[in-house]
């Protein structure tokens, strides 16, 4: 497993800084929020080629994937759009993200029809079958879903149905973070990321001491990237 860090946790005045600061202190990569990311590309890879780090992920956050406005719906597809586009320049594995944000209206109740979760669920099953996977194929990345515990895919296993419902394409991944999985997940998390460390591709890591957490990863097979996600967590 290769091991990250949030760029916004790295102390310093300038990004070569930052990056000369993750390099020494023993990371493989630094994680990039999206927003605001497109300007800023050139500067970074420069960093990253001086440096010599690998840039871990683009984290796109929360997008309005699942407004019930089509407009709304549409900017997210093209904001993910754009940050796959990011993370292919910058050579990262892929784009974190979540398909709704805090302030995501829900979509009606449609009882006795279907529920307002059963619709939601269907439109993201719809919208990364009709649009992002494949999208993401065509560019040579990956999107990495991750679960929230407010959010319609709470937990891993809720995101594994959900990637089952697409045949699992292999450009669309799991992004756990450790702070929502002790709100959501239904056993210790330690336990649930060993046992789905081969189904998962980043983790966000949050908590000050991760080493069960990551002796269970390791455990499981896990493969992929540790991102420390918190001012206090030591990776390296």
């Amino acid at each position: 497993m290769k091991r990250a860090i949030q760029e916004h946790l790295l102390p310093g005045d300038t990004l070569l800084e930052k990056l000369q600061i993750a390099k020494d202190t023993g990371y493989d990569g630094v994680e990039f929020f999206g927003q605001d990311l497109t300007p800023r590309i050139p500067q970074i890879i420069d960093a990253l080629l001086t440096v010599g780090l690998a840039a871990s992920t683009v984290n796109a956050g929360g997008c309005h994937l699942l407004h019930p406005e089509i407009a709304q719906r549409d900017a997210a597809i093209g904001y993910l759009r754009q940050s796959m586009a990011n993370a292919v320049d910058l050579n990262a594995a892929g784009v974190v993200f979540c398909p709704q944000l805090a302030d995501t209206p829900h979509l009606p109740d449609l009882h006795p029809y279907k529920s307002t979760i059963e619709l939601e669920a269907e439109l993201l099953v719809t919208q990364l079958r009709a649009t992002l996977a494949d999208l993401a194929y065509a560019m040579g990345t990956k999107l990495f879903l991750a679960p929230r515990h407010d959010r319609l895919v709470k937990r891993i296993d809720m995101a594994i149905t959900v990637l089952e419902k697409n045949r699992n394409h292999p450009h669309i991944g799991i992004a756990p973070h450790t702070q929502h999985m002790r709100q959501a997940e239904q056993m210790p998390i330690e336990q649930v990321l060993q046992q789905y460390a081969q189904r998962i591709q980043v983790v966000h890591i949050t908590e000050p001491a991760p080493t069960a957490i990551i002796q269970g990863l390791q455990a499981g097979g896990f493969e992929g990237w540790l991102i420390a996600a918190a001012p206090d967590v030591k990776l390296v």
